[in-house]
């Protein structure tokens, strides 16, 4: 369930409520989440994050537990320039995943609080608009496009090239669905009008054609325009109506929005209003930490090690895909011909010149050496020019490589989540030492974590085994040493978790089975807490290793997919 502009607009709403509240303290609850208490007549708790399996903000009346490590420099300076401040507004840029919490102190700052998921930051700046520090800081080096780093101007992200829905009419829409007829109109909506997401995209769409998963050439486009412009006005309107999609045999919350869920209705699935929209998120929240284990300093270490392990993949495959840019076949010959062109018009060339603008159609400018002769400068192109080209050559496998290296820290992420015990904690950073992409060896006492754990083995309804494997390792097991030829392969599409694999023999799989093992899948991954999930279906035989991967990361070809409600062995009767 991610949070989209809409509900960010709605939790700016709620936190009005709160402005004028001052600051008792700030707590660190790990290096990149902070919780605040905040007091106003009585004590609430705010709880902000930038860690990728968190909601990024909820209002308790319970402090958060403090983390077993250091502060970060985050909340040592949160906790100098906020402790006896006061909240002065609650900002949410249009449209955007974002809100700006404005602090009133001696001297006054703002909190940026970037809700996008995977993405996600927590920035202090000063009134210029200068970062003073962040929970994620992103170098020069790193990326050219947005640096967050202490004493450079702040920069919101990159607006979308979508269009805003104040501007979006019914034509547009009739485009958008005609573009796309086979495409659901959900992802149509979602790829194409800013600040929505797949939720509220479902919601439109489920009010103007009965069926949130319809397809653009079913959905007559003006219902859709007046219903997606209906949520749409709601940041305008105010007339929030937050509610909560709850699963009658588990009472576990599937989806929340500041709207009614009407789509997620359905004989298992009550849909509950709740006060306010932070109501919402905090049950959604509750329900996804109901059950802890105790281990929460353990699996608190783990999670740093991979959200730095994650940072520092990604920076790495920015940096190879800059120079897969660079190294395009295009800038390559760009080289050759900028040397060409210098010999054909050194005679143009001034002592001393900076660029030589070369008269061809269309003119090219070229840069220069100063300190260089002409001859030196086209020389200087050339041997550019060849080290581009071998370079090039590689940079491809290694871009691949490094996407490789971010899906199996994000499969390690979703191992973790789904962790049950101390074991199986440990086998994730076992796992992430294995892989080579932790900052520096890990060494932790005793054997190897998990050696002996077994995939999870059930009968369906039609009697056929289904094997889950609920890690990496197990996945490996259950895809390349339990699953054979004929087998039906399952895994949720688009996100880590579970390979599921029903022992067929080649025989047909009746559906019934395939539904219980799609939503085992589904439960037993990163879709566990959506109402809905689609998942991957095919024979164990198209399913091969993932170059470049890590334990258990495959691809996979000739699939067909199934659409299910995520559930557990219980839920399900397995």
């Amino acid at each position: 369930m991610s949070l989209d502009a809409l509900a960010a607009a709605a939790l700016a709403d709620d936190l009005g409520a709160f402005v004028g509240a001052r600051v008792q303290d700030v707590t660190a609850v790990d290096a990149l989440t902070l919780c605040f208490e905040l007091y106003a007549g009585a004590r609430r708790y705010l709880t902000l994050s930038a860690a990728p399996d968190h909601p990024g903000i909820v209002v308790t009346d319970a402090r958060t537990r403090r983390g077993a490590s250091a502060p970060s420099p985050l909340a040592l300076a949160c906790r100098a320039r906020l402790e006896g401040a006061r909240l002065a507004a609650v900002i949410q840029p249009p449209h955007e995943r974002i809100l700006r919490f404005e602090w009133k102190a001696a001297t006054p700052v703002t909190l940026v609080a970037e809700l996008t998921g995977r993405m996600a930051n927590l920035i202090l700046i000063d009134p210029d608009s200068t970062v003073l520090a962040a929970a994620h800081l992103v170098t020069a080096a790193q990326t050219r496009a947005r640096t967050i780093v202490p004493g450079r101007p702040y920069a919101p992200p990159p607006t979308p090239l979508k269009r805003p829905p104040e501007a979006v009419s019914v034509d547009d829409v009739a485009t958008w669905l005609a573009a796309a007829p086979a495409d659901m109109a959900w992802r149509t909506i979602v790829a194409r009008v800013r600040g929505v997401g797949p939720l509220a995209a479902r919601e439109a769409v489920f009010r103007a054609a009965h069926d949130a998963r319809a397809i653009g050439g079913d959905v007559d486009p003006a219902p859709l325009f007046e219903t997606l412009a209906a949520l749409t006005d709601l940041p305008t309107t105010h007339a929030w109506t937050p509610t909560i999609a709850v699963r009658a045999a588990d009472g576990h919350v599937v989806g929340w929005a500041p709207f009614r869920l009407t789509h997620l209705a359905a004989p298992d699935v009550s849909v509950e209003d709740v006060p306010t929209t932070l109501d919402a998120l905090a049950r959604a929240d509750a329900g996804r930490m109901e059950g802890g284990d105790g281990y929460d300093n353990a699996r608190a270490a783990v999670r740093t090690a991979l959200t730095a392990a994650a940072a520092r993949a990604r920076r790495r495959r920015e940096a190879l895909e800059r120079e897969l840019e660079g190294a395009s076949a295009e800038a390559v010959e760009r080289l050759r011909l900028s040397g060409d062109l210098i010999l054909a018009y050194q005679w143009q060339v001034e002592p001393g010149a900076t660029v030589l603008v070369a008269p061809v159609d269309p003119p090219l400018t070229i840069p220069l050496d100063p300190a260089l002769t002409p001859v030196a400068n086209a020389k200087a192109y050339f041997d550019r020019y060849h080290r581009a080209r071998r370079a090039g050559a590689g940079v491809p496998e290694r871009v691949a490589a490094a996407r490789a290296a971010e899906a199996t820290i994000e499969q390690l992420t979703a191992d973790l989540a789904l962790a049950e015990n101390r074991p199986e904690i440990d086998a994730v950073l076992d796992l992430l030492g294995a892989s080579g992409l932790a900052a520096s060896p890990i060494r932790r006492r005793g054997a190897p974590a998990d050696a002996a754990s077994k995939p999870r083995r059930y009968t369906s309804s039609d009697g056929l085994t289904i094997l889950v494997g609920r890690n990496s390792r197990q996945n490996e097991v259950v895809t390349f040493s339990l699953a054979a030829r004929g087998d039906a392969w399952l895994h949720a599409r688009d996100v880590p978790g579970a390979h599921v694999v029903v022992k067929a023999g080649g025989r047909p799989v009746p559906e019934r089975t395939l539904r219980e093992a799609a939503a085992l899948a589904a439960w037993f991954s990163g879709a566990r807490d959506d109402a809905a999930a689609d998942v991957a279906v095919t024979d164990a035989r198209h399913v091969r290793r993932l170059g470049g991967g890590g334990v258990g990361m495959v691809t996979l070809s000739h699939d067909t997919t199934r659409t299910v409600r995520p559930a557990s062995p219980r839920t399900i009767g397995l």
